[in-house]
């Protein structure tokens, strides 16, 4: 039971992570209750608090294991790994004082449109930042393969997979036929696939 209300409790989590993103809830959110300066850096760290209570969830939840494999065990920990090295190295590509909130709060004003990023990773995936996430998350499933860290790896990909389809809309608004272009040339989520 304790595992089903893990999956509805995270899978909530990032319902709702995807609710205060959403375009029209900031805007209302921004005119009525939250200063524009304050909005980012108060969602970001909403969204960590709220990790509190899920990481706790977590931790009481007692694991079952599917099975014990050093070989996959290992690989797992490799994937999990070249995930974590290529997230940092993914975060350089973005401008992190804006993804924070400081620059808004800095400066008082909405972030200014960049140019759209096809360099480095973005050349092989259009969200590396995600991809790297997957690779996390089911790298540290194999390395750790319970029915608890299935669960998270499941509702992870599923959430990325839905929430990467409303930012490509995002995109699309905001560079129009060059983003249009760049999906049809670029894998979203996984390289070398169409996926």
């Amino acid at each position: 039971m304790n595992l089903y209300l893990f999956g509805f409790a995270l899978f909530s989590y990032y319902v709702f992570h995807s609710f205060l993103a959403h375009k029209k809830i900031k805007s209302i959110l921004m005119d009525q209750w939250i200063p524009q300066k304050l909005y980012r850096i108060i969602y970001n760290i909403s969204a960590l608090g709220l990790l509190i209570p899920i990481y706790i969830f977590y931790k009481k939840t007692t694991p079952n294991y599917f099975f014990e494999n050093t070989l996959l065990q290992n690989l797992g920990l490799i994937e999990l790994g070249l995930g974590m090295v290529l997230l940092i190295i993914v975060l350089f590509n973005y401008n992190l004082s804006e993804f924070s909130g400081l620059q808004q709060y800095k400066y008082k004003n909405p972030p200014t449109p960049q140019k759209l990023i096809t360099k480095g990773f973005n050349k092989w995936v259009r969200h590396p930042l995600y991809f790297s996430m997957l690779l996390i998350i089911w790298g540290f499933f194999l390395f750790r393969p319970s029915d608890i860290n299935f669960v998270l790896a499941g509702v992870t990909s599923i959430y990325l997979y839905f929430g990467t389809k409303l930012e490509e809309g995002k995109l699309v608004e905001e560079f129009g036929n060059e983003y249009k272009l760049y999906q049809k040339s670029v894998p979203m989520l996984i390289p070398f696939t169409k996926f």
